[in-house]
């Protein structure tokens, strides 16, 4: 008998790494530039740990997923207060690259698509009791 082949966990034909891995080699500069400008030091840091994480996993884990959605959030929020951001250290050309990023990512994480909802173990206990 042959053993199941349990089906990927991603949506789409190719493996979300492989997707990760090229949209870094193709805009890892810009988005490691933009999440600087919008987040400072501390998320340019955090940005670049990220991508040396996807340079060398072989399957896409889901803090990597989390971190990706959460540096959308922030180049989104940065789009939203643009106002006080021009102000203070951007100016139109920043924010303008910033929200082509924050599109980007946004495209890239549908494509990769959502995590799997978490598994409600209170049900299963019930059911077992």
């Amino acid at each position: 008998m042959l053993p199941m082949i349990t089906p990927p966990e991603y949506s789409g034909e190719e493996d979300p790494i492989a997707t990760i891995k090229r949209f870094v080699h193709e805009n890892g500069h810009s988005l490691l530039s933009m999440v600087a400008a919008a987040g400072g030091t501390r998320a340019h840091q955090n940005c670049l740990q990220l991508l040396c994480d996807v340079a060398q996993a072989q399957k896409l884990t889901r803090p990597m997923r989390s971190e990706f959605k959460r540096f959308q959030e922030l180049l989104t929020l940065a789009q939203a207060e643009a106002d006080g951001l021009r102000s203070e250290r951007l100016n139109d050309h920043d924010l303008e690259a910033i929200d082509q990023m924050a599109v980007q990512l946004e495209s890239l994480l549908q494509r990769i698509g959502h995590d799997r909802a978490p598994i409600d173990t209170s049900r299963m206990l019930t059911k077992l009791a």
